[in-house]
């Protein structure tokens, strides 16, 4: 089985998911599905579906784009550790991205984990996004939100027995952070389409949130002649 947060929206974590099922052959368990259109040929089962979109706590729990209902992400890890009794079944989980990670497997099952990064925001950019809480009492209250969710955080780690990363740069990431080693495997993604020539312009698509690092990205370019189309 695949293992995914939840289904938002269709960005590139989700895609993702959606290509290790067809690739594994499996189906994708997760928390909940929002207004997405999903693929014909890979069968997605949500586990709180009823909680997280048309339950009287759904608006109190909605997801927010960057993480800015702390609820929401708490609650959903929360529920993956007892998710669903189906997921008892399967000799291995494949889970994608982080909060699925809290998943308390059987004493026979093989978790292996496929985190896209660990959470930005807990370590190699904690420094900066707290910077920008600078209010009296609100920065000390999101410290102590973090604490708690690295904590949270590594705690999951002894559930998986394998970890794989879609870079070398998250490998060194899940290295640092998580002290453990994982293979790395690229996404599925074809380079086929690109055109090299000299007329156009770069295109940076994905959604405009602190861990993509836009900013960064717009900075490098006004110091080169090329042009950047920004869209997410």
């Amino acid at each position: 089985a695949v293992l995914h947060d939840r289904f938002p929206a269709m960005g590139g974590g989700e895609r993702f998911a959606v290509e290790a099922a067809r690739v594994l052959d499996a189906p994708i368990y997760t928390m909940y599905v929002g207004d997405v259109d999903l693929p014909d040929d890979v069968r997605v089962i949500p586990i709180r579906q009823s909680k997280y979109v048309t339950g009287p706590l759904s608006r109190l729990l909605g997801w927010k784009s960057g993480g800015m209902n702390p609820l929401e992400p708490l609650n959903v890890a929360l529920d993956w550790t007892d998710a669903h009794p189906a997921l008892t079944g399967y000799d291995v989980v494949f889970g994608s991205a982080t909060l699925s990670k809290s998943y308390v497997p059987g004493s026979d099952q093989t978790v292996v984990h496929y985190p896209h990064s660990p959470p930005r925001w807990l370590y190699d950019q904690y420094r900066s996004r707290m910077a920008g809480f600078d209010y009296p009492g609100v920065g000390f209250a999101l410290r102590a939100y973090a604490k708690l969710w690295r904590a949270l955080d590594k705690e999951a780690n002894d559930y998986v027995d394998r970890f794989v990363a879609n870079s070398e740069l998250v490998r060194e990431r899940i290295r640092r952070y998580y002290g453990e080693d994982a293979a790395v495997v690229y996404p599925p993604i074809t380079g086929d389409w690109r055109d090299d020539g000299d007329d156009g312009y770069f295109v940076t698509w994905s959604r405009l949130t602190p861990a993509k690092r836009t900013d960064l990205l717009v900075e490098a370019f006004a110091g080169l002649d090329e042009r950047l189309v920004v869209a997410g």
